[in-house]
């Protein structure tokens, strides 16, 4: 297929007309999935960039292809680069992250914010509010468990950057974040209740930067 001889082998973009398959997502995850830590920077922005097109033109349906296949060890992966050393990369998996991650996936990005702890540097300030751009897009929707650990995460960053003006613009959405979550919006029943089979996987989840 084109698109397996173009991202596997990673010698050029792929265009859109090639990403509008039905199989593009199952072919870009087991990319993601199997050799994805054996990539340079530049293959890695490759490939995120094929994934970030395919769910930007896919839209729902490759949305919701992406979340059947994806896994927390995908998603961490994706974490990772979206706090990491290269601009171009943390925007695509920063992209991609906050299109798939649900209930059943959030935990992964709340352990990411987690990692940047005591760091202070432009890098990790970028990652830090990434990644409460991408707890954000679940928090109103949140279930119980998930709902306490969000609760618990943003908390923790606003009192780390309290007052410190370099980080208006991540206190900014922490606090635009924090009342999304608080509000009484549709969703808001889910704080409730445990989540259910299927979106559960955070439940023993093993956090491992969390104190």
């Amino acid at each position: 297929m084109l698109i397996q001889e173009s991202i596997g082998t990673l010698k050029s973009s792929v265009d859109r007309k090639t990403l509008s398959y039905d199989g593009a997502i199952d072919c870009l995850i087991k990319l993601l999935r199997e050799d994805y830590p054996d990539y340079d920077i530049e293959q890695k922005i490759l490939l995120t960039g094929a994934i970030r097109a395919r769910l930007v033109d896919g839209g729902a349906e490759a949305i919701r292809s992406f979340r059947l296949q994806d896994d927390l060890e995908i998603i961490r992966r994706l974490s990772q680069d979206a706090i990491g050393d290269d601009a171009a990369l943390r925007v695509n998996a920063t992209i991609i992250l906050a299109s798939v991650v649900d209930n059943s996936t959030i935990c992964v990005p709340i352990d990411a914010l987690y990692s940047l702890r005591g760091k202070y540097d432009e890098t990790s300030d970028n990652g830090r509010f990434n990644m409460v751009g991408v707890i954000g897009t679940v928090a109103p929707w949140s279930y119980q468990e998930n709902f306490a650990e969000i609760t618990r995460a943003l908390g923790e960053v606003s009192t780390e950057l309290e007052g410190q003006k370099q980080y208006a613009r991540t206190l900014a959405l922490v606090d635009q974040v924090t009342r999304r979550t608080n509000s009484s919006a549709v969703g808001a029943e889910n704080r409730h209740e445990p989540a259910p089979s299927g979106l559960d996987n955070c439940k023993t989840y093993e956090f491992k930067y969390r104190q």
